[in-house]
């Protein structure tokens, strides 16, 4: 497994910093994941690649490692350290302005490789593109985005709290080595455009004919051809996606 398998990219957006782009829309719902992870504790993997196999990454993986929002409910406990009201939020939400709604990524900065279906819709809807002919794909995250974060302050405060002993917040141990959600970037609506470096084929055109859209409870898929190289699916609906998320390791929480 590496991050390929769970990511489309890593990027940096602007004003949110660096996210995790989610190779498949989460439903935000979800116990062990969506919403759920914001607060919780997730793994941090590694895998080697680069010459030789010497170079190192870092990726997070999306489930939970222990109870979700321990994070969350650790800060909840420690509110007059915060200087925080019993109805001020620990959780914030910030909608999304059109700036921030949309993010390219060129091949280079892509993880998914050979053939495979366009990144951040809900599931595998069948319409299958070669990566390895990439020149870019734009994902619009829609005028519903929403970014709800814990302000960095209040988990550094919680270090402090604890003099830096994770088990402290949470007693499975999981902690000290792996990431805390800081952040998750929640919509109900996805525009992905993707952008071949060559033309699509005659039996990509009928695939896409036949495709159309696709409907199910709360949600529907749309795929539209733009020219010879680009096509469009579009997510709409009611319900709400979990699209990316970024993290931080405990120990960098330490901002004495």
């Amino acid at each position: 497994m590496g991050a390929q398998d769970y990511y489309f990219s890593s990027k940096s957006m602007p004003t949110l910093g660096r996210m995790w782009i989610l190779k498949m829309l989460q439903d935000a719902s979800g116990s062990g994941g969506g919403i759920s992870m914001l607060g919780s504790v997730v793994q941090e993997a590694t895998e080697r690649g680069g010459f030789l196999g010497l170079g190192v990454s870092h990726y997070p993986i999306p489930m939970l490692m222990s109870q979700p929002r321990i994070v969350t409910r650790a800060l909840e406990g420690m509110r007059p350290a915060l200087g925080l009201k019993p109805d001020d939020p620990i959780v914030l939400a910030q909608g999304l302005t059109i700036a921030n709604q949309s993010i390219m990524v060129n091949r280079k900065d892509a993880f998914i490789t050979g053939v495979g279906p366009l990144p951040s819709l809900p599931a595998t809807f069948g319409l299958d593109v070669d990566y390895g002919k990439m020149a870019s794909a734009t994902i619009n995250f829609g005028t519903t985005a929403e970014l709800r974060y814990i302000p960095l302050g209040y988990l550094g405060a919680l270090y402090r709290h604890v003099n830096g002993t994770a088990t402290a917040v949470d007693a499975t141990g999981v902690l000290e080595q792996n990431y805390v959600v800081d952040s998750v970037l929640l919509t109900t609506d996805v525009e992905v455009s993707f952008t071949s470096a060559e033309q699509f084929t005659d039996d990509f055109d009928a695939k896409l004919a036949a495709l159309g859209s696709i409907g199910a409870a709360n949600l529907k898929v749309t795929y539209r051809r733009m020219d010879e190289r680009t096509v469009v699916a579009k997510v709409s609906g009611e319900r709400l996606w979990l699209a990316a998320f970024s993290v931080s390791e405990w120990h960098d929480l330490n901002m004495t």
